[in-house]
């Protein structure tokens, strides 16, 4: 039961830490974009 709920734990926070690196590199590109528009 305990070796269970680790691997669930671990499947979970993979899929966040992929969300999170995935919404930061498309915000960072989105502000790369927006400063190249201002000039």
């Amino acid at each position: 039961m305990l070796q269970l709920s680790k691997y669930i734990f671990n499947k979970v926070s993979v899929r966040y830490a992929c969300l999170y690196i995935r919404l930061a590199l498309f915000h960072r590109h989105d502000l790369r974009q927006r400063s190249q528009r201002r000039q």
